[in-house]
């Protein structure tokens, strides 16, 4: 288990998958499983967005399975629990600060563009733009999750 790993430190990191399992990183092998931690491996500032950062995303970061993920956006909130679905929730429009509505189901990570899209239409259903906090309604899910 490896945690807050950031771009700067993604050679080290393939070196240990690698001394993990020799075959890495070749498409379709096994691999030995390893845990990482709210990982930040692709940052352009870092990793920048030629030849080498496609590499490193195309034959690394993209053989990860994510098995949990809540991402707070100003829309509404991305949630990912393994083996599940990623799915997009936003909070009624008029309900009670507990009442989220799931409104999009991918079967693969979405894309910024896919996440755009989404905020897009719910603005455009609601009628104005996204502005609370993310925090705010992070608070508000977890409340509402924890009630079941």
């Amino acid at each position: 288990v490896l945690g807050g790993i950031g771009a700067s430190e993604s050679e080290a990191l393939i070196g240990i998958a690698e001394a993990l399992s020799p075959a890495f990183p070749v498409a379709g092998r096994e691999v030995a499983p390893f845990v990482l931690v709210n990982p930040d491996l692709v940052d352009m500032g870092a990793t920048g967005l030629g030849y080498a950062a496609r590499n490193l995303r195309k034959n690394f970061v993209e053989t990860f399975e994510t098995c949990y993920c809540l991402r707070v956006t100003t829309w509404g909130l991305l949630l990912r629990q393994y083996p599940g679905k990623w799915t997009g929730f936003m909070q009624k429009e008029g309900a009670a600060a507990e009442e989220w509505e799931m409104v999009e189901v991918w079967d693969k990570r979405p894309g910024q563009d896919e996440i755009a899209e989404l905020q897009k239409k719910m603005e455009a259903a609601s009628g104005k733009k996204s502005g609370s906090s993310p925090l705010a309604g992070f608070k508000r899910f977890l409340k509402a999750y924890m009630r079941g």
